[in-house]
């Protein structure tokens, strides 16, 4: 369960991305949770003209930010429209609810959200997010959504702990949230500092920062981070950059057990790989709730040749690292990917094997897609050009999309061809 600030248009299409004889697929199982035009709830009339990356939980509830009809917002004399970003939260068996939004007031406090980030959601319906407070665009905060209240997580200006500086900026480059209302996020804070963090029982504590040793065998010093993941029994993953004597700056991905960190895989390592090679550029880190390890990486081959290339989808397991899927055919069934890799998310089927899902094109028809690996086969379960349950087809399905532990998995994506609407947010579910 993951968030950024990032935002997506929705009303832009593509054209000409069909050519390919082979007819749409139907694929029933996915839902539809909200669309382009659709009044919002507790909006007062305002529709939905835009939206962000949404996060699913196990039950297949979906929140999400909703942008809404533009509202007149004068510059003095110069006219000028602000679109309002407003958090709702749509469970599978109810009405859709708003949460919180653009100038909605703040608890507490004679203060006002001024936006809000990307939700993640844990299984008892509570939303962790970043949002954005007042008229400026320097008061950063995490809130926790519980039923009963906002409860604050961290705000940029007050101290970040083990650093004796000040926070600067909070959850850009990753959020998550857990079922014990554990929140794991990103954070800078002084002039150059970066780390990871977590919020348990009202309080902040560091799990790792800018300058800290690596304590894995790795002779060097943690420089910055990007991705964090976190599981239902705290385990956290996470991408470094880390300083070594030897090579230089070198990319890996670790997991922090309380105060433990190992490194899970780390550039210049062997990869599992048909044609050999190492882990180059790992990125998109994911733990499942049996510690499973999966990630993107680029495969370098090595000296005397320096491609980067095909990238890969791969997992870490007690029984070792495995391939689950490359430019190339890890296996002959496989459909053929491109190698643009994206939201993957470590798995468990019913019966405690290891899964991996993830988003990636398929060169056999240059379409966007989602696979799941278990059972060592890869399938794909929905793609652009397959037919939508608002009817019409995926004309664009956006690369970051939420994969809860059940396999349920909720994205946006542009419709052509479709009557009622441009654009929407789906939910699917698949078979574990």
């Amino acid at each position: 369960m993951k968030g950024t600030a990032s935002r997506i248009v929705m009303t832009i299409l593509l054209t000409g991305a069909f050519l390919s004889a082979s007819p749409p697929q139907t694929t029933p199982d996915t839902r539809t949770v909200a669309l382009l035009g659709q009044a919002a709830p507790g909006s007062n009339g305002a529709q939905f003209v835009g939206f962000g990356f949404p996060s699913v939980n196990s039950s297949g509830a979906v929140a999400f930010v909703g942008e809404l009809t533009p509202i007149n917002t004068p510059y003095g004399k110069i006219p000028g429209k602000t679109i309002p970003r407003v958090l709702f939260l749509a469970p599978p068996d109810g009405p859709m609810r708003r949460i919180v939004g653009f100038k909605d007031a703040i608890p507490n406090e004679a203060s006002f959200f001024s936006d809000v980030g990307n939700p993640v959601l844990n299984d008892a319906g509570e939303i962790a997010f970043r949002a954005n407070v007042g008229s400026g665009a320097t008061d950063q905060r995490i809130f926790l959504q519980t039923d009963n209240e906002l409860l604050p997580i961290a705000r940029t200006g007050n101290p970040a702990p083990g650093t004796g500086e000040n926070f600067k900026t909070l959850g850009i480059l990753g959020l998550a949230l857990n079922n014990t209302r554990t929140v794991a996020f990103e954070g800078t804070y002084g002039t150059s500092g970066q780390g990871i963090f977590t919020y348990s029982n009202g309080t902040v504590r560091p799990v790792v920062l800018r300058g800290q040793p690596v304590p894995s065998g790795v002779v060097g010093s943690f420089v910055s981070f990007e991705g964090v993941g976190l599981n239902e029994t705290g385990q956290i993953v996470f991408t470094a950059t880390i300083q070594t004597v030897t090579n230089g700056n070198v990319v890996g991905v670790f997991v922090a057990s309380g105060t433990n960190i190992k490194a899970a895989a780390v550039e210049g390592q062997s990869a599992p790989y048909a044609v050999g090679g190492n882990f180059n550029s790992l990125r998109v880190p994911s733990i499942n709730d049996s510690g499973d390890v999966a990630f993107v990486d680029s495969i370098s081959a090595g000296k005397g040749n320096p491609a980067s290339s095909p990238r890969g989808v791969f997992v870490i397991t007690r029984g070792g690292a495995t391939a689950v899927a490359s430019d190339r055919r890890e296996r002959p069934s496989d459909p053929v990917t491109s190698g643009n890799f994206y939201s993957v998310k470590a798995l468990r089927t019913n019966d405690g094997n290891s899964a991996v899902m993830f988003i990636a094109w398929n060169d056999t028809n240059g379409r966007k897609a989602v696979f799941l690996y278990t059972q060592a086969k890869l399938q794909q379960l929905v793609q652009q050009g397959d037919t939508t349950p608002a009817g019409g087809r995926y004309s664009l399905i956006t690369t970051d999309i939420s994969i809860a532990k059940t396999g349920y998995f909720a994205f946006a994506a542009n419709v052509e061809g479709s009557t009622s609407t441009k654009a929407g947010i789906f939910v699917g579910k698949a078979s574990l």
